[in-house]
């Protein structure tokens, strides 16, 4: 008689041993279950008392934590038959897997259960089952979902479409992780293990085809998705296959639908909806191909594909004001690291599309983050007010994460030094906020350089196109020509040992280096001196330290200069309040007659977002509504006015903001919200009496400060 002692995992964990030729080490299986190597050893326990219960010998471990099974043939033929054999019934659910599986079957069922059937299903009393609704409604509320009781009847789910499609996609990431769906999808035939219960959306789908269509719609959008996007959209689109195969079809508003229909990624996506309909014999509406287009638009998706959703404009200020703000908040300046500032600018994009719509990206990381930057992301959090009010919603802490990791990353930066080093490649699943993160990381802690990242489905193009010395990946991945290191993206203290070992060999070439031209010099004339350590250094897979070279951008006292001021104006509406300060810069010949309106349709288009600080407006208009030149104007109102922004009004100063492009402006804007997120710089900016006196304020504030250059954002 088999003895019920095995949970869902502890089966697969003794499979997976079963399966290995030889010696399988226990981190090998914590990193591939996703639970630590304590549970692993727990797990293992378990596993002995199961196998002797059943006439088996116990696993065979030693102490350096490897662990193997019998090695004679019989007996693991038997442990591989009787696991095969097993069916739910025969190992232990906890009450996790029970609720994950009542919600397979409720996201799954056409009509009504009853507590009987799910309880079959479970091998469990239908008390238990009881027990275990609570927290299924609580999971299906906080999605929007609503569990319907009848009696004689049962239980459904009741909900919108696209509510319903959202709950299956979170169910599937939460039982199938990033490296498992990668695992997954490169496989011939695919394995459920121990996520079976939820191959009933993704069976008898062709997830070849499905991977293919979105390679080609990375090549048609120029990006590369991170691994967690990639993974996110082929599941999106099984998940839909699915769904409209059972008559289910979501609807889109009809304004929604009309502002996703002028895009071009809805363009794009409607080529791979055609793809679609071929291959699956499918009829797909619009309003499907809008949904795939918000999915699309919410998967970390470059600013140059979706240039026309969003006002770029809108976006630098949200950014730079975001970036000012928790520079304040944490008593550094950040506001010259261009790497922060263009990874936020794409990070922060989609974000605001999820949040908008409603729409969860995964973060793996956002336990660690949280416990290893707690104040950090406290910080974040706070600071990202402006952000909500942008879209009329929240950021969940996934998002926040992700911003987080985008500090974290600039405040590494700021600690790290440039020296020649080996030449690493970094993989991540999570995309650009991680990989800087453990790029920044790995530049403080070791003389390497960071040549690109990449996601996992990307790295062997990349190693074809370039020279890699090492591979340093947050997933496990398949044999490459280049050796590969599996870290956790915090750099644990047993990943540092690892990289520590590893790179000795790595300095021990530049050390070659250095030698080689010594002895050459000591012998011969050397004519170009640093041509012939590079092309040695290419030779030795090392790097010569990088030269810095500037952007000439202008600072906010150049676009910002006295005859830009004015004090004392009357304005009795935020309307008046935005045109006074748009005539100034017309009156000055930066801008054309009809650009002051431009500024006041944004605010009645996206509310008074625009008023970032108390008492303080930032109005703007897109680079195409009239600009000549860049510039910046300063009006303080003799009476304070009312913008409808319950925590910051009344406004008394407004700054205008004029750009000709997505660059020249930057630099301005960045030191422009950094001091109006100086509480003593606004109030001399308030008080002050003379324009001449303010400008002279905002050219020494603006002025460069010396070390600030390298690693910032004037550097290329």
């Amino acid at each position: 008689m088999i003895f019920i002692l095995l949970n869902e995992r502890r089966n697969n964990v003794l499979l997976e041993i079963l399966q290995s030729r030889g010696w399988i080490r226990i981190e090998e299986l914590a990193r591939h279950f996703h639970v630590s190597s304590r549970t692993i050893r727990y797990d293992l326990d378990a596993v002995d008392e199961f196998l002797h219960s059943n006439n088996l010998p116990n696993l065979v471990r030693k102490q350096k934590g490897g662990v193997k099974f019998s090695e004679l043939l019989e007996e693991r033929n038997k442990a591989i038959e009787m696991l095969h054999n097993l069916g739910l019934y025969q190992y232990v659910l906890s009450s996790n897997e029970r609720v994950q599986r009542i919600l397979a079957e409720l996201l799954h069922a056409k009509d009504y259960m009853t507590i009987g059937e799910l309880a079959d299903c479970l091998w469990v009393s239908r008390g238990t089952v009881n027990k275990d609704l609570y927290r299924v409604r609580l999971w299906l509320e906080a999605r929007k979902l609503e569990l319907r009781s009848i009696t004689k009847y049962g239980i459904k789910l009741v909900g919108q479409e696209r509510d319903i499609r959202q709950a299956i996609l979170q169910l599937l990431r939460e039982n199938m992780p990033v490296t498992r769906l990668l695992e997954w999808m490169s496989a011939t035939e695919p394995d459920w293990g121990d996520s079976h219960f939820f191959g009933r959306w993704l069976d008898n789908i062709d997830i070849i085809f499905l991977q293919n269509c979105i390679r080609q719609l990375e090549k048609e959008l120029q990006v590369v998705f991170s691994d967690v996007a990639f993974t996110g959209l082929v599941l999106y689109l099984a998940v839909t296959i699915h769904r409209i195969r059972a008559g289910r079809d979501v609807v889109i508003g009809q304004a929604e639908l009309e502002a996703l229909q002028n895009s071009r990624v809805f363009a794009i996506a409607l080529l791979t909806v055609n793809l679609l309909e071929e291959k699956f014999q499918l009829s797909i509406p619009f309003d499907e191909v809008a949904f795939f287009t918000e999915h699309i638009l919410g998967s970390s998706v470059s600013s140059s594909a979706v240039d026309e959703q969003e006002n770029r404009m809108e976006l630098d200020a949200l950014v730079c004001t975001l970036i000012a703000s928790i520079s304040r908040n944490l008593g550094c300046d950040l506001s010259l690291d261009r790497q922060l500032y263009e990874g936020l600018l794409e990070e922060i994009r989609p974000s605001l599309f999820r949040a908008k719509y409603g729409i969860k990206l995964e973060n793996l990381f956002l336990d660690e983050i949280m416990a290893n930057y707690t104040n950090l992301f406290e910080t974040v959090k706070q600071c990202t007010k402006p952000l909500a009010d942008y879209i009329g919603g929240r950021l969940s802490d996934e998002e926040i994460g992700y911003l987080t990791i985008h500090f974290s990353a600039a405040l590494e930066r700021m600690k790290a030094r440039e020296t020649r080093r080996p030449e690493v490649l970094v993989v991540c699943a999570t995309g650009q906020g991680t990989a800087n993160l453990l790029s920044s990381r790995l530049q403080f802690l070791f003389d390497v350089k960071i040549i690109g990242t990449a996601p996992c489905h990307q790295v062997r193009q990349v190693i074809q196109s370039r020279h890699v010395d090492l591979i340093i990946s947050t997933v496990s991945m398949a044999e490459l020509s280049v050796p590969c290191l599996t870290v956790n993206p915090l750099l644990l203290p047993a990943d540092i040992t690892l990289l520590k070992e590893y790179l000795e060999t790595a300095k021990g070439q530049v050390s070659v280096l250095k030698d080689v031209l010594q002895v050459i010099e000591k012998h011969c004339t050397i004519l170009d001196y640093e041509r012939l350590r590079d092309d040695l250094a290419a030779m030795l897979h090392t790097l010569p330290s990088e030269s810095v070279t500037a952007h000439d951008l202008p600072h906010l006292r150049q676009l910002l200069p006295a005859s830009n001021v004015k004090l004392n104006v009357i304005a009795g509406t935020w309307q008046e309040a935005i045109s006074q300060a748009g005539n100034v810069l017309y009156e000055q010949g930066y801008v054309e007659a009809g650009y002051s309106q431009a500024m006041i349709d944004v605010v009645e288009e996206m509310g008074p977002y625009i008023v970032f600080w108390k008492g303080i407006a930032l109005p703007h208009a897109g680079i195409d509504c009239g600009v000549k030149q860049a510039a910046i104007s300063f009006i303080r109102l003799q009476r304070a006015v009312s913008f409808g922004s319950a925590e910051n009004d009344p406004v008394d100063m407004v700054f205008a903001l004029a750009a000709v492009d997505n660059s020249t402006h930057v630099m301005a804007l960045l030191e422009l919200t950094k001091i109006l997120s100086d509480p003593d710089k606004v109030e001399q900016l308030r008080n002050e009496s003379d324009a001449q006196q303010i400008a002279q304020y905002i050219a020494a504030w603006s002025e460069p400060k010396e070390g600030h250059t390298p690693g910032g954002l004037l550097n290329e």
